[in-house]
């Protein structure tokens, strides 16, 4: 494969998760795996490709792609999904940690603009 098409390639991989990281991921939720385009382990190499690309000096980019590659680990096997009940969860986390709950919307607004920035990636 030539240098253009695999940067090309990573390219569409992270873009693609970038929209199903946009839709699908809130703090302290799992989702299912099978809503990925691509397999986990191939996107894991299509993040470190960007992140080898952004260099040291694009530290916007690579926050967003640090964070995409957390986010993959809230894609499970469908098997591991149990049902939850959010509230319920969040709120013994609130009792943990006051602050739990304006973390996880910050969390979920960092997620939604990573996603909506990776998907930006594709045109560039």
């Amino acid at each position: 494969m030539s240098p253009a098409a695999k940067g090309l390639r990573w390219r569409q991989v992270v873009a693609a998760y970038g929209e199903v990281l946009a839709e699908e991921i809130r703090f302290g939720r799992l989702v299912s795996e099978v809503k990925l385009l691509n397999s986990k382990e191939e996107i894991k190499k299509a993040l470190i490709e960007a992140l080898n690309e952004a260099g040291p000096g694009n530290t916007p980019l690579k926050g967003h792609l640090e964070l995409a590659f957390l986010a993959l680990e809230q894609f499970v096997d469908p098997g591991d999904l149990r049902v939850q009940d959010e509230k319920v969860l969040l709120a013994q986390a609130e009792s943990l940690h006051p602050g739990i709950i304006q973390f996880s919307q910050m969390y979920d607004r960092l997620t939604v603009l990573t996603g909506e920035y990776l998907q930006s990636l594709k045109t560039k």
